[in-house]
């Protein structure tokens, strides 16, 4: 599959099986600390990074609004994730810090909250609906 930006949206249909288990392992709690899988995924394809669904969300959001930290020094540091992706089909959706504040238990005492802070993230509220 060609890619002409680092930004791919993808319908269900046409979810890779990589994306597939590259989601799986982000959601799923039994694997919730496996490191060097999600490693070795971003190194045979950086591309299931930045990979969107149809909701606008990409990994990195999943690993924001789950507080898993380790994923997102992955996701940032080996993948180069936009710390400040947002959400939403039209993508003004709320930002990755904002899911943290939002779904986390801890919210800006989380963690997470202070690593993407000190990496640059913003906090950016999801715009209203205009109706």
């Amino acid at each position: 599959m060609m890619m002409t930006s680092r930004t791919q949206t993808i319908s269900p249909s046409s979810k890779s099986k990589e994306y597939e288990e590259f989601l799986t392992l982000v959601i799923n709690p039994v694997t919730e600390n496996n490191t060097i899988k999600l490693q070795t995924m971003i190194n045979d394809d950086p591309r299931l990074v930045h990979v969107r669904d149809e909701n606008g969300w990409q990994i990195i959001h999943l690993a924001a609004a789950k507080g898993h930290l380790n994923y997102l020094k992955i996701l940032v540091e080996l993948g180069e994730a936009d710390v400040n992706s947002r959400v939403g089909p039209r993508l003004d959706g709320g930002s990755v810090l904002w899911l943290v504040v939002s779904y986390t238990e801890f919210g800006a005492d989380h963690p997470v909250f202070s690593y993407l802070k000190g990496v640059g993230a913003q906090l950016i509220n999801p715009e209203p609906d205009d109706g």
